[in-house]
């Protein structure tokens, strides 16, 4: 019999010794989950051969007691692979297993009384009072495992598609055994595996992306942080003034509904807006009276300046026009181009508004910094001039919120 299991069932086998491999190879850290993985892998095995040794003993009749018995174990088996798979994936507590447990004991108690099922003399299946009970406790703990997958993930496409597969599996494996009865009935293993397989190789490959792009950004963060970190250090006045213009940027950004890499691209861009001041001298950046014309000259050329360096910055699309344009206005007497409205980039009008902030908001060498409200009043009294109205208003709403993330 068992030599005859293992045909019938040799693909589920291969599966199941892949899915081993794999959770050897792919290097998941967390051995309590690869451990609770392993036994999901023994119970869905086990589960599978329950399901053959019943159907084997219906083929060669008799046995209606030990069929019984195989029943109620196929039955509470279900719903206990089901609560695994919540205890494996999403490290649940023990308690994920009680209503499964729970039927187990309504299972057991069927096997005397036939109120979830039972088999005629003939050996023909017949559904209880409760015969749906055991469909019902494994759809509801599908449904919930799917809800927690979803609710976990970052709602992105690519981790949403491996989760729907797996739902769309389970619910094939569970409907149609009840809607065809043995027809189907040793399916849900296998599809099962094959589902958790998937599942386990794009999850993990996400994973070790996602792990893979947040060192990638720290490095990129440390870096341009240490490089402006120079360039403020030229002026004591100044010093975290391009990381603290990065942060609102990236505050009205947000609030203008950017999210994921695009918000973090616009706080580089912003943190390397005044990279063109490497160029220009201590004395001219920290003079405490009025400039000549000359060295007015030399403090505008930082913008260009900073435009020339950032064009060999091919790994962030367009960060130039953050330091090239931040000085522009938007009735269009700014420099160093004079552009004017849209036609200034927009990462450079939230930059423009950010930086006025900053530059108010702290004690420059040539003043102390501003109130409160005449902060609040220069900013008003700037939009449509100085300042894009629309991103004006988004820095008003954020300046006036009680629970602002900045520094006000």
């Amino acid at each position: 019999m068992f030599l005859e299991y293992v045909i019938q069932n040799w693909t589920l086998i291969l599966i199941a010794i892949a899915f081993a491999i794999t959770l050897k190879t792919i290097g998941l850290q967390d051995r309590v989950t690869v451990k609770r993985m392993y036994i999901l892998t023994a119970g869905v095995l086990c589960l599978s051969f329950v399901v053959f040794t019943e159907f084997y003993l219906a083929d060669i009749g008799g046995y209606l007691t030990l069929r019984t018995v195989l029943m109620a174990v196929r039955y509470s088996a279900t719903p206990i692979i089901c609560a695994m798979i919540l205890f494996a994936l999403q490290k649940m507590k023990w308690f994920v297993f009680i209503p499964a447990l729970i039927l187990t004991a309504v299972n057991i108690i069927s096997i005397f009384t036939g109120v979830v099922f039972s088999l005629d003399d003939g050996g023909t299946l017949r559904r209880g009072l409760l015969g749906s009970l055991p469909y019902i406790v494994a759809g509801l703990y599908g449904v919930a495992m799917i809800c927690i997958l979803y609710r976990d993930s970052n709602k992105l496409y690519t981790e949403i598609l491996p989760i729907v597969f797996l739902g769309f599996a389970f619910a094939s494996g569970l409907i149609l055994p009840f809607m065809f009865r043995n027809n189907f009935s040793q399916m849900f293993c296998p599809t099962i595996m094959i589902a958790l397989l998937v599942y386990t190789i794009t999850s993990t490959t996400i994973r070790k992306y996602k792990q893979r792009h947040e060192r990638d950004n720290e490095i990129i963060n440390e870096s341009i942080e240490t490089f402006t970190s120079f360039i403020d250090a030229k002026d004591p006045y100044t010093n975290g003034h391009s990381k603290r213009v990065a942060k609102y940027t990236r505050s009205i950004a947000e609030k203008m509904g950017y999210e994921g890499e695009e918000l973090d691209r616009i706080y580089y861009m912003a943190l390397l807006h005044d990279c063109g001041k490497i160029g220009v001298p201590d004395n001219i950046l920290s003079k405490p009276d009025k400039l000549t014309d000359e060295e007015y000259q030399i403090i505008k050329s930082h913008t260009v300046n900073g435009g020339e360096i950032l064009n060999h910055f091919k790994s962030l699309e367009g960060v130039n026009e953050g330091a090239l344009y931040h000085h522009e206005r938007y009735d269009g007497k700014g420099y160093p181009e004079g552009l004017a409205g849209e036609d200034i980039p927009l990462i450079a009008r939230m930059i423009c508004v950010a930086d006025s902030f900053d530059t108010m908001n702290t004690n420059r060498v040539y003043r102390k910094k501003l109130t409160r409200e005449s902060i609040l009043n220069e900013i008003e009294t700037n939009k449509g001039r100085q300042f894009d109205p629309a991103i004006a208003d988004v820095m008003l709403k954020l300046l006036r919120d009680p629970d602002n993330p900045l520094d006000f």
